[in-house]
């Protein structure tokens, strides 16, 4: 994965990956 110093993007990938995980 990417790791980006950007909160708001971090947050919407940890997002987007929490909602294909369930």
């Amino acid at each position: 994965l990417i790791v980006l110093q950007s909160q708001p993007v971090q947050a919407a990938i940890e997002r987007l990956l929490a909602e294909k995980a369930q």
